[in-house]
């Protein structure tokens, strides 16, 4: 449920420019389920510049221009989430294959053909947070990504997560993160398409405890997108 004010302007400011602004596109896949796409980016306002995070929005722009094919994300992202949250039968996942279908649907009444369906995954740093064992982390990721699959996921692509930047002296992100890599190394349909994030804390680009200034975003979805568009035109030839 949304709830919006709305004010009725007798006149216009001068120089609306020069204020903080974003500039909003959305439209709608369907309507049941209500699935709405939004795209957001800054205006010219610098201050703005690092509140759209859409590192799908990025990867997706990318895979597209360099293999000429068009990609359909499905937003399905929880933010702070641990992996705990993610297993069969839970709302976070239940919801994420709920918006799946609903794309699926869509695609499939409108003459839409999906080549694959694949899983881009970035999380992990709240499980940092709360000390999440990394073995622990592994066994409920292939759960979780088991009940993918079986929902006909092809492969899953990882970005690997950052840097804890915060004053906690006894959180640190590198066993979450080493357990992912680990498992990318000994599954054939998992790849890590980036690990920019790991290098961003000591580039400063990070803003606070967790998040990245823009800049990182906008990377990050760019070497996704490249790695992602390689392997996909390696293994899986689009044209």
């Amino acid at each position: 449920m949304e709830i919006e004010r709305k004010y009725l302007v007798k006149q216009l400011p001068e120089n609306l420019g020069k204020y903080p602004h974003f500039v909003i596109e959305q439209g709608y896949l369907c309507t049941k389920p209500t699935i709405r796409i939004r795209r957001k980016h800054p205006g010219r306002n610098p201050r703005a510049r690092h509140e759209n995070r859409f590192i799908g929005h990025f990867l997706c722009q990318c895979v597209y221009s360099l293999t000429g094919v068009p990609v359909l994300g499905v937003s399905a992202s929880k933010g702070g989430s641990v992996i705990a949250q993610w297993q069969p039968g839970g709302a976070y996942l239940n919801d994420t294959i709920r918006r799946m279908h609903a794309a699926f649907d869509f695609c499939a009444a409108h003459g839409i053909v999906l080549r694959h369906r694949f899983l881009l995954w970035c999380q992990g740093e709240s499980d940092g947070d709360h000390h999440t064992a990394p073995d622990v982390y592994a066994e409920q990721f292939c759960r979780m990504y088991e009940t993918l699959r079986r929902e006909n996921i092809e492969h899953c692509f990882l970005i690997g997560i950052g840097e804890y930047n915060g004053p906690a002296a006894d959180i640190s992100y590198d066993a979450i993160r080493n357990a992912q890599y680990a498992l990318a190394n000994h599954r054939s349909d998992l790849t890590v398409v980036s690990r920019s994030f790991e290098t961003m804390k000591v580039r400063g680009l990070m803003k606070d405890a967790f998040h990245y200034y823009q800049a990182g975003y906008n990377e990050t979805g760019r070497t996704a997108g490249e790695a992602c568009a390689v392997f996909v035109e390696k293994s899986y030839p689009l044209r």
